[in-house]
């Protein structure tokens, strides 16, 4: 692929047109840090999140829907990342060969490794 027209990755499709915060002309979107999931019993890769989770700087619990969580990347309201080895990683939309969303850590391959490592939401 020509590098002058690389497609733009999922998680930035329709961040102009959000209405994020605004921090004088610069749109700024939310980012959250994700810390625990809640998993289906499901195996397909697609559709092993339910929800995730995370603690905001105010010290208060938060949790949403893995579909919440889709809504909000593509709307640009809110960004999430999971922490690897002492590293930020974006968490992004990913589309299943069914036509299926699910979120997962941008290094992830096909399953959501990244987001599966966490421990459960309480």
């Amino acid at each position: 692929m020509n590098p002058r027209f690389e497609r733009i990755p999922t998680f930035l499709v329709g961040f102009a047109n959000a209405n994020p915060a605004r921090h004088g002309d610069l749109a700024v979107t939310a980012r959250y840090r994700i810390c625990c999931v809640t998993r289906s019993a499901l195996l397909n890769h697609d559709r092993r999140i339910r929800g995730i989770g995370g603690v905001n700087p105010d010290g208060a619990h938060w949790q949403i829907s893995e579909a919440q969580a889709i809504a909000a990347i593509e709307e640009g309201r809110w960004s999430f990342f999971v922490e690897r080895e002492g590293r930020d990683l974006p968490v992004v939309i990913a589309v299943s060969k069914y036509g299926l969303k699910y979120i997962k850590a941008a290094e992830d391959a096909l399953h959501p490794d990244g987001l599966l490592a966490l421990p459960d939401c309480l």
